[in-house]
């Protein structure tokens, strides 16, 4: 990622429902100049992270904050909205690389050196956290061990476990929890003006209410996702065919095809049966959703993999997989 991810918001910028606690919490921390030096910020996908962590980056830049947000009309909201924020860093997997490199912490270490340009915080966000290597997170123990004055570090993961001890042990561990249905319906309602329309977005979705707002704002996609939902439980059950399944996934977006496969993996992992779970068939299904999250992860570093080619490995894959049948414990 660069600077210019952090462009395209609304002038204000706001947590979540379901965030309010951990925002509350460190809101407090901040008007009391006892914010720590660095965070990490975890939760699963679809819960906000990147949300939660660009309300609280534009709410600390702002000049003049107002009621725990940032105001959206001084100086700093303006370039926060846009790319023009010099205090402002974003760090990701660069071009096809699938991890933060060497080259771009020191990229880090030189801009945590500098002075802010407009005299309040510098704010670096790296993420995800648990995707540097391991040269690159040695290097950055340095901007953890001699944090320069006025520089918040945030740092997003989906998996705490995946970040080394040295760097977890420096920060503040922030946990967004994910929402319980009947709040993440709500948002959902309150968003569309349909709650039935939610509903349906959010089963599509499997319950990940980021991911139901995609559907309802794009045309058709909710629509697609269910059709490709019927489809998978048909292959799941044994009875779809692995070349109709090819051929959906060969037609959509490599990323959307990945997530999709995802969530109704997921979805059958939670179904199967405990005597079946430390099965043959089931230790296959886990090994599979740990593929697809480092090609989800590639995907999203810049990857773009061939979608028929993709498409047809994925349903062989799986059909593979569920045509061994059960396997008992």
């Amino acid at each position: 990622m660069t600077p210019a991810d952090t462009s395209g918001h609304d002038a204000i910028s706001t947590p979540l429902p379901w965030q309010r606690d951990a925002w509350e919490g460190l809101t407090a921390l901040a008007e009391n100049d006892r914010l720590p030096h660095a965070l990490l910020v975890s939760g699963e996908e679809g819960t906000g992270r990147r949300r939660f962590v660009t309300a609280l980056s534009r709410y600390l830049l702002c000049q003049a904050p107002v009621q725990g947000s940032n105001c959206g009309q001084c100086k700093t909201c303006l370039l926060s909205q846009g790319n023009g924020h010099s205090d402002w860093r974003w760090v990701g997997p660069a071009g096809k690389a699938r991890g933060v490199g060497i080259d771009q912490i020191r990229d880090v270490i030189r801009f945590s050196a500098q002075t802010s340009a407009l005299g309040r915080y510098k704010i670096l966000v790296i993420h995800p956290a648990d995707g540097m290597t391991l040269a690159a997170a040695n290097a950055f123990l340095k901007c953890l061990e001699e944090p320069a004055e006025n520089t918040l570090i945030l740092l997003i993961t989906r998996s705490p476990a995946g970040v080394p001890a040295t760097i977890r042990s420096r920060c503040q561990h922030v946990r967004l929890p994910a929402p319980a249905y009947e709040p993440a319906l709500t948002w959902l309602a309150m968003l569309s003006g349909d709650r039935q329309l939610a509903k349906s977005a959010l089963a599509a979705a499997d319950g990940i209410p980021l991911q139901a707002d995609l559907l309802l704002r794009v045309d058709g996609a909710l629509d697609q996702a269910e059709a490709q939902e019927q489809m998978f439980s048909r292959l799941f059950d044994g009875e779809g065919e692995p070349t109709d399944v090819a051929t959906m996934l060969s037609g959509m977006d490599p990323g959307a095809a990945v997530s999709g496969l995802l969530v109704r993996l997921h979805r059958h992992l939670r179904e199967l049966p405990c005597d079946e779970l430390r099965g043959q068939r089931a230790h296959a299904l886990f090994a599979l959703d740990s593929r697809l999250r480092d090609l989800q992860r590639a995907i999203a570093g810049g990857a773009t993999p061939q979608k028929e080619l993709l498409g047809a490995a994925l349903a062989s894959e799986l059909a593979g997989i569920l045509g061994s049948g059960p396997s008992r414990c």
